[in-house]
């Protein structure tokens, strides 16, 4: 799948000296990181939601297909990264044969980590 990212980061800046420029650069790396990540998750959130048949997530009640879209940019919840933590927006569908909300974007310890599935 392609994955198209547009991120906008606007500052202000007196003088261009390295120090500054440094100090400016070290505060975009968690901003870049946290979007890239948001926006990634949520294109394959999108892919999965629109794909007829098994989604990677399941509701206890044992469905695998019938989801709809609660909401797409949630509140924020912290991931740990190697490069430290994140907060990246939540994401939430909903069960259309028991009405259970699942938050996609959270992390179940007995799974594994390339998808958070249940809350």
């Amino acid at each position: 799948m392609r994955i198209e990212i547009s991120i906008f980061y606007g500052f202000d800046m007196a003088k261009p000296g390295n120090k500054r420029i440094i100090q400016k650069f070290g505060r975009l790396i968690p901003f870049l990181l946290t979007e890239f990540v948001d926006q990634i998750l949520l294109s394959f959130a999108i892919h999965y939601m629109n794909r007829e048949g098994e989604k990677p997530f399941a509701c206890s009640c044992g469905n695998r297909e019938r989801f709809t879209w609660k909401t797409q940019h949630g509140k924020r919840t912290q991931i740990l990264t190697m490069l430290g933590k994140l907060k990246i927006h939540q994401m939430q569908v909903e069960c259309k044969d028991w009405g259970r909300r699942l938050l996609i974007t959270r992390h179940r310890k007995d799974r594994r980590p390339v998808w958070n599935y249940h809350r």
